[in-house]
């Protein structure tokens, strides 16, 4: 005897479902922490790192002796300025010639209370592009968003505010 409820069953069927079921949710769970760690954590930890000088590299006197009432000023997580540099060049000499080349900024650059062209900025760009450059002395030329062309010595840098820029001497 066999039973009439059982005999069209496929349990091959009920398996394809639930591993179709599986495999989206973990789809929408991967792009759901994809878009967390790109839009909010990622960001939250360059903030971290530029604002607040987390990094192994640097000596805790020197971070005493910098004004720290700048720091003190910018209270915004990943606030966009409302304008970028039109061009910027890293200008240096390799055996007394001099030579430069093109820095392209990234909208993660354009942070407000974000600190340009420090040494410490100029030499993490440098050695996150490849290049192999002596940056005993240096100097960066860029043209702003109201097209004024601008020239920091390796004692200047920028910081961003919303609507402006800053340019500090060390």
């Amino acid at each position: 005897m066999s039973n009439y409820q059982f005999d069209d069953f496929n349990i091959n069927s009920i398996i394809t479902n639930i591993m179709w079921y599986l495999l989206v949710y973990q789809a929408k769970s991967q792009i759901f922490f994809s878009n967390l760690y790109d839009n909010f954590l990622y960001p939250l930890h360059q903030y971290f790192e530029k604002f607040l000088n987390i990094d192994e590299d640097e000596d805790e006197d020197e971070d005493e002796d910098e004004d720290d009432s700048d720091d003190n000023e910018y209270t915004h997580v990943n606030k966009q300025t409302s304008f970028s540099f039109i061009s910027t060049k890293l200008y240096y000499f390799d055996s007394n010639i001099a030579k430069s080349i093109d820095i392209e900024l990234t909208k993660s650059d354009y942070v407000v209370a974000n600190k340009l062209f420090t040494l410490k900025w100029v030499t993490e760009y440098v050695n996150e592009n490849n290049h192999d450059i002596n940056l005993d002395t240096y100097h960066i030329q860029f043209i702003d968003h109201n097209i004024n062309s601008i020239e920091i010595n390796s004692d200047q840098y920028v910081i961003l505010d919303e609507n402006e820029y800053i340019i500090k001497t060390i």
